[in-house]
Order: structure tokens, then sequence, then C-alpha cells
């Protein structure tokens, strides 16, 4: 096998939607990201509502100059789009990472009663099995009721033979990888064969960790120019 096709069992592995028959209270891990947009926009047209999470995060991109939190962009950027107003059911734009977003977005979740036994996880593709996983984990700490993560990604352009997509993909195999080993999240099933876990280990040999929560609140007291340095510092170690 060679290392293009590799670099896409990864994509497709870690990209794979689950879908429901039902239409379920949807978490948008958001990003600035036109791709992720477009994907909330067609979810709206089938009577999806959306709590939306995400403040300035490693993929915050030029929201970081405009001061405009990740999930207000997201928001305004939908709604400009034609979704109704109505569906953006919350926002919170405290969240720095995939457990912030989990965590402030469920906490939405449950300020409006909603008791339905599973949730919908829209997030970027080669993010979107991790960031379903951290809102599973997440659920099963603090909100029991939810018992399923379903999931769906953007319809991001992946390259296998562009660098930076080939270390998202595997930097992000790897989170799914060593991450239970922490108990960050749960074990993930269908791993792909150990001779590509084993090629995405020699592109990112250091699996990257999240901050802590009290490393996080830190973070959120600093002004957003400090911020904006350790955040996408630490993103390109």
């Amino acid at each position: 096998m060679s290392e293009i096709q590799k670099f896409g069992m990864m994509f497709d592995y870690l990209s794979a939607p689950q879908v429901s028959a039902e239409v379920l209270p949807a978490l948008v891990f958001a990003r600035h990201d036109l791709h992720l947009v477009h994907t909330v926009g067609a979810l709206a047209r089938v009577g999806t509502d959306f709590y939306i999470s995400g403040g300035f995060g490693k993929d915050a991109g030029t929201l970081w100059d405009a001061g405009v939190p990740e999930s207000e962009y997201i928001a305004h950027s939908a709604i400009d789009c034609g979704v109704p107003p109505q569906q953006i059911r919350g926002i919170d734009v405290k969240a720095v990472d995939g457990f912030d977003n989990a965590r402030y977005g469920l906490q939405l979740i449950a300020r409006d009663k909603i008791k339905h036994p599973a949730a919908l996880a829209v997030a970027h593709a080669p993010s979107l099995r991790r960031l379903a996983a951290t809102l599973k984990a997440e659920a099963d700490r603090h909100h029991p009721q939810i018992k399923t993560v379903h999931r769906v990604g953007t319809g991001y352009p992946f390259n296998p033979r562009k660098p930076a997509d080939q270390i998202e993909v595997a930097s992000e195999l790897m989170r799914i990888v060593d991450w239970p080993k922490h108990g960050l999240i749960a074990p993930q099933s269908e791993l792909p064969d150990d001779d590509v876990i084993e090629f995405a280990r020699s592109i990112v040999p250091e699996t990257p960790m999240p901050p802590s929560r009290a490393a996080k609140a830190v973070l959120r007291k600093l002004p957003l120019s400090v911020r904006r340095k350790i955040i996408l510092g630490a993103a390109n170690k």
C-alpha cells in the first residue's frame, strides 16, 4: 500500500459519518470554516436545531484579528445563508478546544431541558470521529441521558498529497489511538490496520494532548493577542 493510500485510509476512517433517521439536536464544533457553514445549512433544511460552541481556538484563522468568536462567525454566516435564526438555539463563546466545545455545548442543550437520548456532532471532517468521541465522553460523565452520539462532517476537500492535510489526519489518528489510554475518550472501534497506525506515528511521533481545564481557565483571562500566541504556538509544535 502506498503512502498516499494510507493517508486516504486515515481520512476515510476519521471522517466517516454515523447518521440517524431522526432529526437530533446538533452540537456544532465551531471553527473559521465555510464548509462547516454549508453543512449547517444543509442540516437546517431538514429541521435540525443547533447549539454552536467555539471561542478562539487553533482553527480561528482571521477571526483572531476580527475579534469574532468562532461560534458567532458560524451562527451569523449560517443565518446569512438562509438558516432560520430560531434554529440556532444557543451559542457558547468560551470554548478553547474540543473538550470545551462538548462541555459547554451540552450545557446549552441541558439548559433547554432536552431529554433526547441521542445527539449529533457536526464538525470539520478530519476531526469528526475524535470530536464525536469527545462529545460522548463528556456526555457519559455529566449528561448520561445521552446514550448515542451520531456524527456528520463537512465536505472538506481532503488532498492526500498535501503536507498540511497529511499531518492533520496523522495527528487526528494518533489522538484516536492514544487518548483512550489516558481516559480522555473511550476506545474506538474498527481502527485502521496496524501498518497505517504505525505510519501515522512515524509522521507524528508525539501525540497532541489537550490542555488542562486549569490552563484553559487561565487562557480565557488573557488578552486575545497573548492567547493567540500561546494557542497557535502550541498547535504548531
